[in-house]
């Protein structure tokens, strides 16, 4: 079960994050990671790192981590927001 809440923190955090991506290298990712989590940034480590590499729960081009799930969804919702934005300017500078 901890994992599982580990797994969901995460995913939150990403969502959070601009372009929904974590940067590997600072100690704030995993300090912040082991706050939310209520553990220690070794075990966050390890568990992204078996997320990654183990589970392919989440992606890494080495620098920075991700899910490709999480990013899906979002994408759809950014897409939707923007149309929304679009259509409220359209309807601002139209007359009516």
């Amino acid at each position: 079960a901890e994992g599982y809440g580990f797994y969901w923190i995460i995913i939150e955090t990403l969502s959070m994050e601009e372009g929904y991506k974590l940067i590997m290298s600072k100690k704030s990712t995993w300090g912040v990671l082991a706050k939310r989590t209520c553990s220690n940034p070794d075990t966050i480590k390890e568990f992204v790192k078996d997320c990654i590499e183990d589970f392919e729960l989440f992606d890494s081009d080495g620098e920075t981590f991700w899910s490709n799930s999480l990013n899906k969804r979002l994408a759809k919702r950014d897409i939707k927001t923007e149309k929304a934005r679009i259509k409220k300017l359209m309807g601002q500078v139209l007359p009516k």
